[in-house]
């Protein structure tokens, strides 16, 4: 019970704060470039054993929400609904099941910086390029797409690695 309020109560503060104050930040002519994209954190602190077809729906949710609020038209929720579905395979990528099996959820103190670092990273790209594919196909401008990617990406994964340091203390080493 403690933990779906937990993720009731991330689910709404990320959502909150991606709409009231992540989309409102104005870096000028950097902004199409380094947009920030926190609210994915939810799906990436989802803990491993919550079944796949339940992440798929609240990712969903997650991604209709911020939909809903920024007026994208479904292009948050189809970005989230793929990330949902790549996570486990960006899992298997950077880490062997052995490693995170029996660990409630993924954060920075459990998996280690670097893991947490890739898997940030990579997860953030995934949502990112598909989120800008979705924005502005044309063939002629792919460069770019794959430019604002990268660069809010990279912006995402320090906002994200930052708020694990808030959000957890170091576990100390009984010794």
């Amino acid at each position: 019970m403690r933990n779906i309020l937990i993720h009731s109560l991330r689910f709404v503060f990320l959502v909150l704060l991606q709409t009231l104050v992540l989309h409102n930040i104005d870096l000028g002519d950097y902004s199409p470039y380094f947009n920030s994209f926190l609210y994915i954190l939810f799906i990436l602190m989802l803990p491993y054993d919550i079944p796949s077809w339940l992440i798929l729906i609240l990712s969903f949710m997650i991604g209709l929400c911020v939909d809903l609020f920024l007026g994208t038209i479904g292009m948050h929720a189809s970005a989230c609904v793929l990330l949902a579905f790549l996570r486990p395979t960006i899992m298997k990528m950077l880490a062997s099941r052995d490693e995170y099996e029996f660990r409630n959820q993924p954060n920075i103190y459990i998996m280690g910086f670097s893991w947490f670092l890739y898997y940030s990273f990579f997860a953030a790209l995934v949502h990112h390029l598909w989120f800008y594919m979705i924005e502005d196909f044309r063939l002629i401008e792919l460069h770019i797409i794959f430019l604002k990617a990268l660069g809010s990406a990279l912006f995402t994964t320090v906002l994200i690695i930052a708020s694990q340091y808030l959000m957890y203390r170091a576990k100390k080493e009984n010794g």
